[in-house]
């Protein structure tokens, strides 16, 4: 097997057997990289659910209003 191999096509050899990586992530992420990516997948999911949270209670004032004015 060639080194271009293994550069353009993230090939590895592991005890003997050709193992493909994905082309984009030639090393494995780290402990701290995998809990800061949850991480921010959590706060994410947080604001998320806050602003619909407060969306749907503006949206039913809205409606109310709306209805009050009729």
């Amino acid at each position: 097997m060639c080194v271009g191999c293994i550069l353009v096509h993230g090939q590895i050899m592991v005890r003997g057997q050709v193992v493909f990586m994905p082309v984009n992530g030639m090393r494995q992420q780290s402990r701290r990289e995998r809990m800061m990516k949850l991480r921010r997948r959590e706060m994410a999911k947080n604001s998320l659910e806050r602003y619909t949270h407060y969306y749907e209670r503006w949206a039913t004032n809205q409606s109310i209003l709306i209805l009050d004015s009729e």
